[in-house]
């Protein structure tokens, strides 16, 4: 049997889908077999009147992502995982000028941030689920960009500024976990400035931040088709791939938010 009020608040706690969505978003954890979760769904959602459940299988187990498929869980996203271990990564960001550092602390600042965010190319799960409308996959972003604004100092949201006009012109968004780990949410950078350097600038920026905190382990999260970002991560930064996983999930009552 699953913990139902455990499932429930861990997801309430790390994501605002519950309060876009107008109801119950519920992530299926600490189970065994596709069987607990099917024995299980219709008691969860009789409890909670879910509009969206959603759990994550290993890559590998095909056998458990077919028995889901079959009872309506449909395949969104293939995640990979990587890690960075900063005792490995020696790095100065003194050569940057006029380009500096710091925390997003005002309010203009934060919604510079927003417009980066949606200028930007989006690879997370929404903007490319064919079963959710453009509308809420572009709300969930900016809500959870707003998310790790105001939950600072256990999140952080970072930009790079031009000292020299004050204009915001990168930023990256993560979460602080345990005594000694990080983990990388989301970023931006202006299209006007050239996106290699930019993007290499805010990586180095973002690391001398996190190992000023005592950060030594940085996880991040892509998905499969975004193979951009994932060479980016590997080739450039030295991250390592650690797991794979699919994301499926059931769309229970959509007509909520339709």
């Amino acid at each position: 049997m699953l913990y139902f009020n455990y499932l429930f608040l861990i997801v309430n706690r790390r994501i605002p889908e519950s309060a876009i969505f107008g109801g119950a978003v519920i992530q299926l954890e600490d189970w065994n077999t596709p069987d607990e979760i099917l024995s299980s769904e219709l008691e969860i959602i009789e409890k909670y009147k879910p509009v969206y459940i959603y759990c994550v299988v290993e890559s590998t187990k095909l056998s458990e992502i077919n028995v889901l498929e079959k009872h309506g869980y449909h395949f969104v996203e293939f995640r990979i995982y990587c890690q960075l271990n900063l005792s490995e990564i020696n790095i100065s960001t003194k050569s940057f000028y006029p380009f500096t550092a710091a925390l997003i602390g005002h309010n203009s600042d934060i919604k510079a941030a927003e417009s980066l965010l949606l200028e930007g190319y989006s690879d997370d799960r929404y903007s490319n689920d064919p079963g959710i409308g453009k509308s809420l996959a572009k709300k969930r972003i900016v809500e959870n960009l707003y998310k790790s604004y105001r939950a600072h100092p256990k999140e952080f949201v970072l930009g790079v500024f031009n000292s020299q006009s004050e204009k915001l012109v990168a930023f990256r968004s993560g979460e602080l976990i345990g005594k000694n780990e990080a983990i990388y949410y989301q970023y931006g950078v202006d299209k006007t400035m050239p996106y290699e350097a930019m993007v290499g600038m805010l990586e180095s920026f973002t690391i001398e931040y996190l190992k000023g905190r005592h950060v030594q382990i940085i996880h991040s999260v892509s998905t499969g088709f975004n193979i951009h970002e994932l060479n980016r991560l590997i080739s450039d930064n030295n991250f390592k791939i650690v797991k794979t996983k699919v994301l499926v999930r059931k769309l229970v009552n959509p007509d909520l938010w339709a």
